[in-house]
């Protein structure tokens, strides 16, 4: 029997986040974004234009002040005010199941409807070592089945229904930040599927690319 099986590894990109419109934006500030949530919450003190505040709060070491400060005090809501996008690709659909459980979120996935299963990977479980071949054999019989019964007509919908779980998916998350360090505290964790903690762990490293003060390790212990 011919293998057709190609392995896929789990890849995160950040795709987009929240910005300040232009009249806020302060060039010399690289965390713009953590300025606004912080401008956002000092806002709520402040008679001052919130043009102000996100300037004043743009001063050295105002960010990460006021961040460890929201953080102590548990005032998650400020972080509700930002948004992240991320790309998530080479997953299993058993994985996609997993992100989806988190409803706080909003997704688009990629459709089975539309997509032709044929060439698309699996994500093999890392422990399945013994089975590997019964796991490559399984995996070449519904490719087989799959292919005779789209090129005989069935439609894509339907013969979507042989396809294992282990199946490659792309999903599009939208996500705002508390509920992103509620997402990684859960999903970081030991007790975490193996895959979905995978992605978590990038997802985190996306994030401190924008956000290095808010998803600091530091501040792990703080999250809810």
């Amino acid at each position: 029997m011919v293998n057709y099986m190609k392995i896929v590894k789990p890849k995160v990109r950040l795709l987009a986040y929240t910005q300040p419109v232009d009249e806020l934006y302060n060039p010399i500030d690289a965390r713009k974004i953590e300025a606004l949530a912080v401008a956002f919450a000092r806002s709520t003190r402040s008679v001052d234009s919130i043009e102000d505040i996100y300037i004043d709060s743009c001063a050295e070491g105002g960010i990460p002040k006021y961040i460890a400060q929201y953080m102590k005090m548990k005032h998650f809501t400020v972080f509700e005010f930002i948004d992240f996008t991320f790309e998530i690709k080479g997953i299993s659909r058993a994985c996609s199941h997993e992100l989806v459980r988190h409803r706080t979120a909003t997704y688009l996935q990629q459709s089975q409807r539309w997509v032709d299963l044929r060439d698309k990977g699996v994500v093999i479980p890392p422990k399945i070592t013994a089975d590997y071949e019964l796991f490559i054999e399984s995996d070449n019989k519904w490719r087989e089945i799959y292919s005779k019964m789209v090129d005989s007509g069935v439609a894509l919908e339907d013969a979507r229904f042989i396809a294992p779980n282990s199946i490659e998916t792309r999903v599009i998350m939208k996500i705002d930040g508390r509920n992103l360090l509620h997402f990684l505290k859960l999903r970081t964790d030991m007790s975490a599927m193996w895959e979905i903690r995978e992605v978590a762990n990038m997802m985190w490293e996306e994030a401190k690319k924008v956000c290095p003060c808010i998803f600091d390790i530091k501040h792990v212990d703080k999250w809810i």
